[in-house]
């Protein structure tokens, strides 16, 4: 009886064991959350112009309100209150309640990008829903909030816990409704020749942009700067498909001349250094400068869905085994210091120097880890925690704006010649044009117009530098269709 008993007993220590191993095993990861909220607010008054600068974020919010709550009415929600929307644009987490709002808003979100889109059916029924919350919105109170806008110069918005990470989930709204609304109201007042309107909404569509571009991340910068960008493609777009009158060109020009210039982006470096060490934190075992593993299931899950997805139970199987290839927690933040210690010292910085010292920085990892990417069981690519590839965007960006700029000069002063002759200029050289050192070509098309309608081109040349004569298929250029007719 006596050794049944002492059997029993080991048995049961021998599932306890198992059991708690299993529960350490499944329930492993990474270490309490980074909190870098006070660097970058500190990041973000550096940029304010100057300390009486006010913040505008409150009158983006008046402003993204105004749009969503009259198109909960649009969408036929007369009867009860409407959603706080004050506190879906300013709640700092993913509460219950901002949830709540958000589903109701996907029931009623305007699509305004059908009302300015060069390709967009404007019989669509998200269309016919937009132009009707469009006709709502033509109010004083709508100008006023819009004429403040185009004052605006800076701006501290909300950001969100998103589990480990701090979420610009704002970014949405700023861009795809008060954005779009403002290119729509753009393109219709283009139509109905109001000039004033026109450059009232370019104004406050440029005062967005050049404020994300201020904010501390270089996924806010990069997304300010692609609205610059896609205000100067809608111009153009604009002129050739609806050209204006000749005393427009003036009003239009000083307009450009305004867009010319912006922040850089050299102030996202230390925010970049700020992601990359909440990564790391994201994704290994411990704490700051401890000797932490990393977590495969969690860097999948990073790589995959863009989250930790800590909850799943798929993430906390896959953390179990470990990736003897992998630098420790330790080596991986020693070369972040390093890394971003180089950067600082760069004055001022430039993208080739940035691309350098990343080269720098995978000789040094290959050195501390040395098989890791032959033999790389998490897909992770640990090039991406010290150059966010988001940087490429921005550059590619930089090389375009040039020639855009020109481009809307050119067709302005082509559509103006054509205005008063009829026709397209034989030779740009004949309206005093030039496009010596410029990435643009121009070309009176003799059969014209031709099946699309086009009486010229105006095209960019390939990145191959070769000059294709425009071919739609074959020339990389700035969104050719955009700055052609």
């Amino acid at each position: 009886m006596r050794i049944h008993r002492i059997i029993i007993a080991v048995v049961l220590l021998a599932i306890t064991a198992i059991m708690l191993t299993a529960f350490w095993f499944l329930t492993i990861g990474p270490g309490p959350a980074l909190d870098f909220s006070a660097e970058y607010d500190e990041i973000r008054e550096q940029q304010r112009p100057t300390p009486d600068t006010p913040d505008a974020w409150p009158l983006v919010v008046d402003c993204l309100v105004h749009i969503q709550e009259t198109a909960w009415r649009i969408a036929g929600n007369t009867a009860g209150t409407p959603p706080d929307l004050y506190h879906f644009f300013t709640a700092s987490s993913y509460d219950e309640r901002y949830l709540e709002i958000s589903r109701a808003l996907d029931e009623s979100h305007p699509y305004f990008a059908y009302l300015w889109e060069s390709d967009a059916d404007e019989s669509d029924p998200d269309a016919e829903f937009a132009r009707r919350v469009m006709q709502e919105l033509d109010t004083a109170a709508t100008r006023d909030l819009v004429d403040q806008l185009t004052e605006a110069t800076w701006m501290a918005p909300i950001y969100r816990n998103e589990g480990p990470f701090v979420s610009a989930a704002y970014l949405g709204n700023v861009r795809a409704v008060m954005g779009y609304y403002l290119l729509a109201r753009m393109t219709d007042a283009w139509r109905n020749e109001d000039l004033d309107e026109v450059r009232r909404s370019l104004r406050a569509y440029a005062a967005l942009g050049r404020m994300l571009m201020r904010q501390p991340m270089i996924i806010e910068y990069a997304t300010g700067f692609s609205m610059l960008l896609q205000l100067r493609k809608h111009l153009a777009i604009l002129i050739t498909m609806y050209p204006p009158p000749a005393t427009w060109e003036g009003p239009i020009r000083g307009e450009m001349e305004s867009l010319l210039g912006h922040p850089d982006w050299s102030h996202t470096l230390a925010a970049d250094e700020f992601n990359a060490r909440m990564l790391v934190n994201a994704m290994y075992t411990g704490r700051p400068g401890s000797d932490g593993r990393l977590l495969l299931g969690h860097a999948r899950a990073l790589i995959y869905y863009g989250t930790t997805d800590t909850e799943s139970l798929e993430t906390r199987v896959r953390n179990i085994p470990s990736d003897p290839h992998a630098p420790s927690r330790r080596e991986l933040e020693s070369l972040i210091e390093a890394h971003f210690a180089a950067i600082r010292q760069l004055d001022p910085p430039t993208i080739e120097d940035l691309l350098q010292i990343t080269d720098e920085t995978m000789v040094k990892l290959e050195a501390v880890a040395p098989q890791y990417d032959m033999v790389n069981v998490s897909d992770l690519d640990f090039r991406d925690v010290f150059y966010p590839p988001v940087h490429d965007a921005v550059v590619s960006m930089e090389r375009q704006i040039p020639d855009l700029d020109h481009a809307v000069r050119v067709l302005l002063a082509i559509e103006g010649h054509r205005g008063e002759t009829g026709a397209a200029p034989t030779s740009l050289a004949d309206i005093g044009i030039s496009l010596d050192g410029t990435g643009l070509r121009y070309r009176r098309l003799e059969d014209s117009p031709d099946e699309q309608g086009r009486t010229y081109l105006l095209y960019r040349l390939g990145r191959d530098g070769k000059d294709d004569g425009g071919d739609v298929d074959l020339d990389d250029v700035l969104n050719r269709a955009n700055v052609s007719q």
